[in-house]
């Protein structure tokens, strides 16, 4: 199994990371705040602040508020 295995548990983790930032996303676009999404999704409030700075650059956006009144609004 080897590199295959290694290969497989990699993607597993990036679906899994990209699962949880659509979580986030879908949070934040409610108007949840860092804290409350961390507490709804139990993760540390620090995970969930990297997920929106990670959500912000891919969309290329400055803040959640832009985020949200641009994603939000598509919704």
């Amino acid at each position: 199994q080897g590199r295959r295995g290694v290969r497989r548990e990699a993607r597993q983790q990036q679906r899994a990371q990209h699962l949880r930032q659509q979580q986030v996303l879908r949070h934040v676009l409610e108007g949840m705040s860092n804290r409350e999404i961390a507490e709804a999704m139990s993760l540390g409030e620090g995970t969930v602040k990297n997920h929106v700075t990670s959500l912000l650059l891919r969309f290329g956006m400055r803040s959640r508020s832009q985020l949200i009144s641009r994603l939000g609004a598509q919704g």
